[in-house]
């Protein structure tokens, strides 16, 4: 199989995913928290969670909920953006060590987090308004497709350069023992 990055190895590859990853991420994050901030876009989530309560007056309803809208979007912006920066730090070292149980997480996590954001995307185009605010990061999904391709090919890579080293190492056994038999003889 032929390499998708040039060179003699992946590592510089794989660094340049790792830092993609973590600019998309924070790119998102800050989007997302420009575009919640709008008020229009506030008064569509408010219409579609609202749910009646016993406040005072309107005023005290809709600082509430506002409130409350930021506090969540906030916290989901934080994890979001702590995950990402758990994955760069996975994929750096995975690429930098040539770890195989590094990338075998880091691949599997992002691909639970991309089967998670392809199920919401789902659920919002099927059961809420679907707005073009919504679809600006739709492309990042493909992205990300691509970028499992790559790290699973330099998996692929990492197990056959094991096994390369191991029958590499059973040669030198084999050799060293073959010679100091045959140096015993002689």
């Amino acid at each position: 199989m032929t390499k998708l990055f040039g060179g003699p190895t992946w590592e510089g590859g794989l660094l340049l995913i790792a830092f993609i990853d973590i600019t998309v991420g924070t790119i998102a994050v800050l989007t997302h928290v420009i575009i919640f901030a709008m008020p229009g876009l506030y008064n569509t989530v408010q219409e579609i969670f609202h749910e009646p309560g016993s406040y005072a007056t309107p005023d005290d309803l809709i600082f509430t909920e506002w409130v409350i809208f930021l506090a969540v979007v906030g916290v989901i912006c934080v994890i979001y953006l702590a995950m990402e920066v758990v994955l760069f730090i996975t994929l750096r070292e995975a690429s930098s060590e040539r770890s195989y149980a590094l990338c075998h997480r880091w691949f599997y996590i992002r691909l639970f987090l991309l089967i998670t954001s392809c199920a919401f995307t789902i659920y919002r185009l099927s059961v809420m308004d679907y707005s073009p605010y919504d679809a600006l990061f739709e492309p990042v999904k493909f992205y990300r497709i691509i970028e499992l391709i790559f790290v699973r090919s330099f998996m692929v890579e990492l197990k056959r350069d094991a096994k390369g080293l191991s029958k590499q190492i059973i040669h030198d056994i084999l050799h060293t023992s073959v010679n100091l038999v045959h140096s015993e003889i002689s």
